[in-house]
């Protein structure tokens, strides 16, 4: 018989048999499970070569992954002979045992911790490193707090090059809208749908109708992260409703005339502050210029412009593998001329739109005006002074729709129509009489 010697089945044959009965399907799922198995243990050690000048040793978490073990700092400093490595915990004596009983309780409460992480891991069915490790373990404190969680985790997205900088910056004035609303110390496991109501109810009484929904879907974001991390069972944001689409009607922009009552703020820049200079140039430069975003002209350097042409790589145009190229008109370059490093001073984008008031005032200007009305003014004068709008879509906004862009279209034919009732001051008149303005001045063109 094959595969068989003397009647018996050979430990060949058996495994040759076990395999060709299992299906090729369930085969792979067996090979898939073996690969995301993660073998990792820890265990309280003392560091070999921190060591005090008392003789105390530094001791730390050790956690192994797949192997290859690592120490993380625990803050404890302790005799390593009083120290047992099977327990774990320091030997009590009679002369400092309630020292030891403090650092046993510390160390247990270490050990808790990483058995936390490593369990949300497994209950999530996620690989875990060594640097997701320590900065899970470094900042679990923070889950106590939601306002540290946000900026730690926001800050791990940056360091991962998730985001970039400005990005970062846009997210610290979000947060900064949750911090004045609960200032206080709040957990992010307690945040409820109730709360997030409450907090919606605060953003529509302080800010624009645009500025509450892209508030609402930073912190979306967060949440959804928060529950991929094991941190939460749900998003607070489940069973509510809140509109999350840009509202267009709402949208500020300025006129011409407006536009050059702010540009003449410059003949008094020695009366202006360093920082509403700084954003007077930046507004006015994104006004006329481009339509640039905050977060852009954060990182606008002189490396970016050379020969009056701008090409930076947007945040979207590195999505789509396309760079934004822009010839600077005249005003754009006398903004720059013989900068070096960054083109404008960072600041941050609500420290920008408080000083912008402030400009609007002493302009004469009577508008509720942010920074990204910079952008539609732009968008607005292009299309009202003949540009194709394709071209504003897809070369200068980088919009991935074109109706994201029509907003403009409809801006500048609300001007246009605005500007045609300039012609409503003539009027026809009657036989033999002369011609009248409709403010009430006489055309004498025919006297001598």
């Amino acid at each position: 018989m094959n595969g068989f010697k003397g009647g018996f089945l050979t430990a060949k044959s058996l495994l040759i048999f076990i395999r060709s009965s299992i299906p090729d399907s369930l085969l792979q799922t067996f090979k898939a499970m073996k690969s995301v198995i993660q073998k990792i243990s820890y265990q309280i050690r003392p560091y070999p070569t921190i060591q005090k000048k008392t003789g105390k040793h530094a001791f730390g978490l050790q956690i192994v992954i797949d192997g290859d073990p690592r120490m993380l700092p625990i803050e404890i400093y302790w005799f390593k002979d009083e120290f047992d490595l099977v327990s774990e915990t320091f030997k009590y004596s009679d002369l400092n045992a309630d020292k030891l009983r403090d650092m046993n309780f510390a160390i247990a409460k270490e050990k808790s911790r990483a058995n936390d992480i490593l369990m949300r891991y497994r209950l999530t069915d996620r690989l875990i490193t060594h640097k997701q490790f320590r900065w899970e373990f470094t900042n679990y404190a923070s889950r106590d707090n939601m306002h540290d969680w946000l900026a730690n985790r926001a800050d791990k997205m940056l360091s991962d090059g998730e985001i970039k900088l400005p990005s970062r910056t846009t997210y610290t004035t979000k947060f900064a809208r949750f911090k004045s609303f609960y200032p206080g110390s709040l957990a992010i496991s307690d945040i409820n749908s109730g709360l997030i109501l409450k907090f919606d109810n605060y953003l529509r009484s302080s800010y624009a109708f645009n500025t509450v929904i892209g508030t609402h879907k930073t912190f979306r974001k967060f949440f959804t992260l928060a529950v991929n991390e094991g941190l939460i069972p749900e998003s607070p944001y489940i069973g509510i409703k809140i509109k999350n689409s840009y509202k267009e009607g709402e949208r500020e922009c300025l006129e011409p005339s407006e536009l050059i009552q702010l540009i003449s703020l410059f003949k008094e820049k020695d009366l202006l502050t360093e920082t509403q200079l700084n954003i007077l140039e930046m507004y006015v430069f994104a006004a006329t210029s481009g339509g640039y975003r905050f977060s852009e002209l954060q990182i606008l350097h002189s490396k970016h412009i050379k020969f009056g042409v701008l090409r930076l790589d947007t945040v979207k145009g590195e999505d789509s593998g396309v760079s934004l190229k822009v010839d600077l008109p005249d005003i754009g370059k006398k903004i720059v001329e013989g900068r070096k490093g960054l083109i404008f001073k960072p600041v941050v984008e609500q420290t920008a739109n408080k000083t912008l008031k402030v400009l609007m005032s002493m302009a004469g200007i009577n508008k509720h005006i942010t920074f990204h009305s910079a952008r539609d003014t732009f968008g607005t004068f292009y299309v009202y002074y003949g540009g194709d709008i394709t071209v504003l879509s897809k070369d200068i906004f980088k919009h991935s729709k074109l109706e994201t862009t029509m907003i403009y279209q409809k801006k500048s034919s609300e001007m246009k129509r605005r500007d045609m009732q300039n012609f409503n001051r003539f009027t026809l008149p009657t036989f033999g009489s002369d011609i009248v303005l409709n403010d009430g001045s006489r055309d004498n063109s025919d006297q001598p």
